[in-house]
C-alpha cells in the first residue's frame, strides 16, 4: 500500500507541486484563501514515508531480516498504520525508524490535540493482476473525495481541511492488499482539537 496525491486537475497557485515537494509553510502546507474547486487530494512529503512500510507489511510478517526489523519499532500503545479505523484521531506521522519508515501511529482521543484523523476506508475490486498505479490512485482519488462530504459535512472543494490516502502497491497487491485509507488533517499546519466528523469545515 502507498500514499499519493494523484490525478489531473488544477491546484491553487500557492501550493507546491506534488508529489515530493516540501510544503513552504507548516507541516501540511498552506490552505487556499478562496474556495477554489480542488480536484486533487493533497498529500505531504512527511506522509510519503508510509509508502514502503505498508507495501511490505505482509512480507514483514512472513520474513525475517530488514522487513521483520521494521516491526521492532512498534511501541506499546501505538497502532500499525494498516489498522487505522474510520474516525480514529492520531499522532506520530513524523515518528520514523532509523530506516526512514513510519510504521505505527499513536491513536489519541479526538478531544486532545492531534495531527490527523482517518475518515474513510474502502477496498479496490479484486483483480488477478495489479491494475497499475494510475488506475488504483484514480479510484482512490475519486473515492476519498466522494467520501469526504459524508464524514466532514462539507465538500472537499469547499473545505479548509486537507486529505491524503494510502493505496495498494504492486508488492502489497500480491499479498492480498486491496484497502484504500483516507486521512484528513488541518490545512494550516496546526493540530486538530476535535473530530472533524460533521463539522462542516
Amino acid at each position: 500500500m502507498a500514499v499519493d496525491p494523484p490525478g489531473e486537475g488544477s491546484q491553487p497557485p500557492d501550493r507546491p507541486p506534488w508529489p515530493g515537494a516540501v510544503p513552504p509553510e507548516g507541516r501540511w502546507g498552506t490552505p487556499p484563501t478562496t474556495e477554489t474547486p480542488r480536484r486533487r487530494i493533497v498529500g505531504s512529503l512527511l506522509i510519503l514515508a508510509l509508502v514502503v512500510v505498508v507495501a511490505v507489511a505482509a512480507l514483514a510478517i512472513l520474513a525475517p531480516g530488514p522487513f521483520g526489523r521494521l516491526f521492532d519499532a512498534i511501541r506499546p500503545g501505538t497502532t500499525p498504520v494498516t489498522e487505522l479505523a474510520e474516525g480514529q484521531c492520531f499522532d506520530g506521522l513524523g515518528d520514523v525508524t532509523e530506516d526512514g519508515f513510519v510504521i505505527a501511529v499513536t491513536v489519541v482521543d479526538c478531544a486532545a490535540p492531534h495531527e490527523a484523523e482517518s475518515y474513510a476506508t474502502f477496498t479496490h475490486p479484486e483483480a488477478a493482476t495489479y491494475p497499475g498505479e494510475e488506475a488504483v490512485t484514480s479510484m482512490a482519488d475519486q473515492g476519498c473525495v466522494d467520501r469526504f462530504d459524508s464524514f466532514a459535512g462539507i465538500s472537499y472543494a469547499r473545505s479548509t481541511l486537507e486529505a491524503t490516502y494510502l493505496f495498494p502497491t504492486a508488492v502489497s497487491w500480491r499479498e492480498g492488499d486491496r484497502v484504500i485509507q483516507c486521512v484528513l488533517h488541518s490545512g494550516d499546519g496546526q493540530p486538530l482539537t476535535e473530530s472533524m466528523r460533521g463539522r462542516g469545515e
